[in-house]
């Protein structure tokens, strides 16, 4: 079976965060599948794996197959491959699940507390209404916290067995920077800034326009509070870079709407500046970096964006390897 590319931490827990509501007919959709008595399910339950000594029922997999596709197409049953993919993922997570066994790798029930409070907050709900939902679909708040549980062990599994031992030198970073970024890079003043941005609709009445700069006024009074900025952009941004913390990277002079540029190349380094209105809507900046055009750039301005990659790709072949090596020491039967 072909090794998968790890999800993200906690993958389970960000696709739950898209939509809950979907649960419903996702659910309703796989009951077409499933055995229709209760009793018929457990008499002749279909084994889709064995791994090891633990056995992978259709019923268990059909289960985490409802709540792994939230956020689907919720008129659409996951199609083969979408369930091929899941059924390999949830059979690797079954071996990954047995060596933190092994390993005596437990999660406290505190932790997964506090990713089913996320889970609550992201979604603006309370448990009551969370259980409402699930119960409506045949599944429990347990069904949940397992989920939850299986990846928070998994991810402190891989933690210890793998990215503790990713490394990423100085070496490396400067070779990328010289192969990669040298030479597409410009010359002069530039910053490298953060933004929050909320957009206006340019027919937008002016209600809408004044609840806006309301919204931005407050965002910005949080983080001179000291909220922290990638949370704020991650949560109500509405540019593309919310999902990397508001971060927009590096821009020369006359690369930036005029009315950003000319704060940018105004406000102290570190400052958040004051909400900033133009043609796309209200926006907030931070500028991380600012130099004149008068230093010789190098890599290690761009380490913040050169070491993820490298890490990334360092972990994905170290993984590889060591789930494969535990793999190979495994009995595995599939019979999907």
């Amino acid at each position: 079976m072909t090794v998968l590319k790890r999800p993200g931490p906690l993958f389970f827990y960000g696709v739950f965060g898209i939509m809950v509501q979907a649960i419903f007919s996702v659910y309703f959709c796989l009951l077409l599948v499933m055995p229709a008595q209760c009793g018929a399910a457990e008499t002749f339950d279909r084994i889709l794996a064995v791994v090891n000594d633990e056995i992978v029922t259709q019923t268990e997999f059909n289960r985490h197959l409802v709540l792994a596709t939230l956020g689907a197409n919720p008129q659409n049953e996951p199609d083969g491959d979408l369930k091929r993919k899941l059924f390999d993922q949830y059979v690797e997570r079954k071996l990954l699940m047995q060596e933190a066994r092994r390993l005596n790798i437990t999660v406290k029930e505190p932790d997964v507390d506090k990713a089913m409070q996320d889970i609550l907050t992201r979604n603006n709900m309370t448990s009551d209404d969370l259980r409402r939902q699930l119960e409506g679909a045949g599944l429990m708040i347990e069904d949940v916290r397992a989920e939850l549980r299986a990846e928070l062990t998994t991810t402190e599994l891989i933690g210890r067995e793998v990215h503790a031992r990713v490394t990423v030198s100085d070496a490396d970073m400067e070779k990328y920077y010289r192969e990669n970024i040298q030479p597409k890079e410009g010359r002069g003043a530039r910053v490298r800034l953060k933004q929050i941005m909320l957009k206006v609709d340019t027919d937008a009445a002016a209600e809408q326009v004044r609840a806006l700069q309301e919204r931005a006024e407050s965002l910005r009074a949080q983080l001179e509070a000291g909220a922290a900025f990638e949370q704020l952009a991650a949560s109500y941004s509405q540019c593309p870079s919310a999902s990397r913390g508001g971060d927009l990277g590096f821009f020369y002079k006359n690369q930036l709407l005029p009315e950003i540029e000319q704060v940018a190349f105004s406000i102290p380094v570190g400052t958040v500046s004051p909400v900033i209105r133009s043609p796309l809507g209200f926006h907030i900046i931070v500028v991380t970096f600012r130099d004149l055009g008068d230093t010789e750039p190098g890599w290690r301005t761009y380490e913040s964006d050169i070491r993820p990659i490298l890490y990334a790709h360092a972990f994905e072949k170290l993984y590889t390897k060591w789930y494969s090596d535990l793999r190979a020491k495994a009995h595995i039967e599939v019979k999907f």
